[in-house]
């Protein structure tokens, strides 16, 4: 029989094996954990966790065929993750700050509910109050706009808004799938899920995108009415989308047919369908370059692939998920060409929507068949800026017939005075609201007092209106330009460009002079971000008239109808140049340099059946001829 000496060492060893059992497994956890959430914050406080205490079960998920949909990596690279980050907002809150010393705590306190909740509610949970400077030092307020944020919002805070939540208090995490296994959520972080339709709904993110603020008065009392800085839930409300059943997940967190496994924890853990990809995209091009540029100097904890995948996502967004536009030629004398621009809104709220510093913009230009320019409206120039867009605003317009003159689709803040404001808590009154409303806006609706139309497209039969009736979610805009003799055929091109923040509202952040807006300044100079083109069309106008242009007799062209091969013959003796547009005025072929006769395969150009329109041009003269591809 061994001795107890002898156990004693066995036991010793086991208990050595087990020791260095456990370590190795901790050391695995904690590499694992690292691994997973790559930089994310960990900790809590009384109310949260942060974000890379969610992503080290929450950041493993797959698409049925593979792709990696992980949350916290498609999240981090977003405005939500960053909005405590954000130097645009940091910037102009110092501007206010500066403007209205006397309400210093207000501001800071109201500013980080929405910007950093974390910590802000955390604060409130424990009596105190929350300031920039508790935020810069606070990981959980850092991280923005997060998981166990928007996930413990109650179905009683609903319909609350301005960023008045109601925060439960019971650790319970409200999510969208029925019976969730909690065990291991409740396990590891003290969090229980639970199942509720509202972490669907278009209020819960209403909670914050519907902002009322009071203006801060030359006598220094607060306004007794309420100016609505930003209303994205009820444009929404007001729209066809609520009975079509699109929410503000719909686009924002689009789902995909499952199964996907929302967590690594427990393995056997069954899929789920309609998962909801965390994209959270919206237009905000410009601070994505900004994150992308000074990712380190601002802590952004996303990588350069995240930070691309997120801007490409809001590509697609504002270019084929936001607006529609078509020219049409309306008629045609010897004196004027008139041409209507239909633009067509495909989103959920107004275009363009949030903080009054957005708006688009449309470039008209007009050019005829010898080069010259009839009307410009609209034309670009540097830094980003554009003729016409000058110090005082444009109004609305119905009909455009001068270049100075441009649409500007716009929220323009007006003070007590009635004068133009970029200063938030100077706005009583929108002067100006032009932004073109979703399908389905209608000014019966009970939300229109939050989301009203103001100045001349309220009174614009063509607004928001089709054949008198409201609710299209469209404009029509009505060009006239001015031709002469010997104009030809006339090239129209219309774009419209999307801007987060115009000049005047940059200018006035950078005359400050605070910290933050010299800081921002820098960023944005560095950056120089130009405006996102949304949408652009195109047409060619034709005419009758023949001064100036290459004579039909000399010009052999057939078979016309075409199979595909194109014959042209007796060029004069001068280098041409051959273009092919289709009737929207889309150019698919051009050739240069051609004498006498050349023959076109245009199938494999890779044309489709259709009409479309050959111009020859040599010696400032031109001729044109419709092409029938058969």
């Amino acid at each position: 029989m061994r001795n107890f000496r002898t156990y004693t060492k066995i036991g010793a060893g086991i208990t050595l094996f087990l020791c260095i059992v456990a370590f190795s497994t901790q050391e695995w956890s904690i590499q694992l954990r690292n691994l997973k959430t790559s930089g994310l914050p960990t900790g809590y406080n009384e109310l949260f966790a942060a974000s890379g205490e969610c992503a080290n079960c929450h950041n493993s998920q797959v698409s049925p065929e593979g792709k990696s949909i992980a949350l916290a990596n498609d999240w981090r690279s977003t405005m939500m993750a960053n909005a405590a980050r954000d130097p645009l907002w940091r910037a102009k809150v110092s501007v206010e700050l500066k403007e209205n010393p006397d309400f210093t705590a207000v501001i800071e306190q109201k500013c980080t509910s929405c910007h950093a909740p974390g910590g802000n509610f955390n604060a409130v949970h424990l009596g105190q109050g929350y300031t920039f400077e508790k935020m810069d030092s606070d990981i959980i307020g850092l991280d923005g706009v997060q998981c166990t944020v928007c996930h413990q919002i109650t179905l009683a805070s609903m319909g609350q808004f301005s960023g008045h939540l109601d925060i439960g208090e019971n650790k319970t995490i409200w999510g969208p799938f029925t019976n969730p296994f909690g065990m291991p959520m409740t396990n590891f972080t003290g969090y229980t899920p639970e199942y509720s339709a509202h972490i669907k709904s278009s209020q819960l993110c209403g909670s914050c995108h519907t902002l009322l603020t009071q203006a801060i008065l030359k006598d220094g009392s607060l306004s007794e009415t309420f100016f609505v800085e930003q209303s994205i839930y009820h444009e929404w409300l007001n729209s066809s989308y609520p009975e079509e059943g699109k929410s503000c997940q719909f686009c924002h967190v689009p789902r995909i047919d499952g199964p996907v496994k929302i967590s690594d924890r427990p393995p056997a853990l069954a899929g789920r369908d309609e998962f909801g990809q965390h994209h959270f995209v919206g237009a905000n091009l410009f601070m994505n370059m900004v994150f992308s540029n000074h990712s380190a100097e601002l802590g952004i904890n996303a990588n350069a692939t995240q930070l691309d995948s997120t801007k490409n996502r809001m590509t697609r967004m504002l270019q084929d998920n936001s607006l529609q536009i078509q020219l049409e030629e309306l008629s045609r004398d010897s004196q004027k060409l008139r041409v209507m621009l239909n633009l067509q809104n495909i989103s959920g709220h107004k275009l363009p929507s949030g903080f009054p510093s957005r708006r688009m913009w449309v470039e008209f230009l007009a050019v005829d068949a010898t080069g010259d320019t009839l009307m410009h409206s609209g034309a670009p120039k540097p830094n980003n800026q554009f003729e016409g867009d000058n110090e005082v605003y444009q109004p609305h317009y119905q009909l455009i017939s001068e270049s100075n003159q441009v649409q500007i689709y716009e929220m323009i803040m007006g003070d007590e005075d009635g004068e133009m404001t970029t200063e938030l808590l100077r706005a009583v009154n929108p002067l100006k609201d032009n932004r073109i409303p979703p399908r389905g806006f209608s000014n019966q609706h009970l939300s229109y007092d939050t989301v009203r139309i103001v100045g001349q497209a309220d009174l614009d039969a063509n607004f928001n209106r089709d054949e008198g009736i409201q609710g299209s979610g469209s404009d029509q805009l009505t060009y006239e330009v001015s031709v002469k003799s010997g104009s030809g055929a006339v090239k129209i091109t219309a774009k419209v460009y999307y801007q987060t923040i115009s000049e005047e509202w940059l200018q006035d952040i950078f005359d400050s002079g605070t910290e933050e807006s010299v800081d921002f300044k820098a960023m944005y100079d560095y950056s120089n971000p130009e405006p996102t083109i949304m949408a652009e069309s195109s047409l060619i106008s034709q005419t009758t008239q023949t001064g100036d242009l290459i004579s039909r007799e000399a010009i052999l062209l057939f078979p016309n109808p075409t199979d595909g091969v194109l014959n042209i013959r007796n060029l004069e003796p001068i280098a041409s140049t051959i273009v092919l547009y289709t009737m929207k005025g889309k150019m698919v072929l051009s050739v240069e340099n051609v004498i006498d006769n050349i023959q076109l395969d245009l199938r494999r150009e890779g044309l489709n059946n259709g009409v479309y329109l050959l111009v020859i041009q040599h010696d400032n003269k031109s001729y044109f001829e419709k092409i029938i591809l058969n």
